[in-house]
């Protein structure tokens, strides 16, 4: 690891920007539909240049200010299992979005949890963010588990707010604001 680099420490993984050498692990964690089935900006069919083209970018858009996107790296072996990351930062609101994703070997683990926790304290420790919010399909369990468990409550329901497969679903908003968080 480049000591240089910003990491964000937790118990099970740390958190570092991507690297290009990654793209071949992010291309592995979501290539199939069945690994992100509720995961809103990834394309389908996915290729390991649009890999190579999404790192790029997360550097851009970090250099810009505009989002952090983290790996999300196992302190036990080094794998990326996934990435997590505020977006949409709003500098003048001083709020974001967060998101997350881990690859499909590797969930039940706690590890979205865990990312989470450690986004929100940088958010608000280190960027000193009022809020953060998320966005999700209504049906995903998982995620509404991950975000109350860190403490994101639900602030509203947008009703049939996204098509998929010939669907359209409703997306939960949580959010957290810097007063509610431990």
């Amino acid at each position: 690891m480049d000591k240089s680099e910003q990491t964000l420490e937790g118990e099970k993984i740390f958190l570092r920007k991507f690297r290009p050498e990654d793209a071949e692990q992010v291309y592995g964690n979501v290539c199939e539909p069945s690994d992100r089935p509720w995961a809103y900006t990834i394309k389908d069919p996915y290729s390991l240049s649009d890999a190579v083209a999404w790192i790029e970018k997360t550097h851009k858009d970090w250099n810009a200010r505009e989002a952090m996107q983290f790996a999300i790296v196992l302190k036990e072996t080094g794998e990326v299992i996934g990435g997590a990351g505020l977006h949409t930062i709003d500098w003048d609101n001083r709020n974001a979005e967060v998101g997350y994703l881990i690859r499909k070997a590797s969930r039940g683990n706690g590890y979205a949890t865990e990312a989470v926790r450690i986004l929100l304290n940088h958010a608000f420790k280190d960027l000193q963010l009022n809020k953060v919010c998320a966005r999700i399909f209504a049906a995903n369990e998982p995620s509404k588990k991950v975000l109350e468990n860190c403490g994101l409550a639900v602030e509203g329901t947008l009703r049939k707010e996204r098509f998929r497969d010939g669907i359209y679903y409703d997306e939960l908003r949580y959010g957290i604001l810097y007063s509610e968080h431990v």
